[in-house]
């Protein structure tokens, strides 16, 4: 019997040591992995804190020059701070009759407010007074009669 028990030993001493060295192998056989990929980021715009508005300017004319008042509002929470309006004609309704946009001019383009700017509590306003002229060209301007000017207005 104990050429069996021999056998049965080395057989389980044989399969003990494969056993370790599958395992051992297994412990260091793994894959490496790498990998790509993209993603984003988005930077939101926030939501208008300023609102800018303007009354109409009525009875322009070649050669005629007329006052509008520019209103900011401060539509926010909380206090917002306002050093610039920029103003600029955009185009006009008749530009595609001969009405020429370069016939109107508002000035100025850019109204300081000091330094360091107006600071506006919640639902505070600031004015701004711009002109809007019509320019007196060397040719019939009458493409431009009943044409409303579009003006852009931009506080920061």
């Amino acid at each position: 019997m104990s050429l069996i028990k021999n056998r049965t030993r080395r057989a389980t001493i044989g399969a003990t040591v494969v056993a370790l060295a599958m395992a051992g192998g297994g412990a260091f056989a793994y894959f490496t992995t790498s990998g790509e990929g993209t993603g984003e980021a988005k930077v939101e715009n926030p939501t208008a804190k300023l609102e800018v508005t303007s009354l109409p300017v009525e009875q322009l004319a070649p050669g005629i020059s007329k006052a509008d008042k520019v209103t900011i509002k401060n539509t926010a929470e909380g206090p917002e701070r306002v050093s610039v309006l920029k103003a600029k004609i955009t185009g006009n309704s008749k530009s595609g009759t001969g009405c020429e946009t370069t016939w109107f001019k508002v000035s100025p383009e850019t109204t300081s407010f000091g330094a360091t700017g107006v600071e506006l509590a919640a639902g505070a306003t600031q004015t701004a007074e711009v002109t809007v002229s019509m320019i007196n060209a060397e040719v019939s301007q009458n493409a431009c009669k009943g044409a409303t000017v579009n003006l852009h207005f931009e506080a920061e």
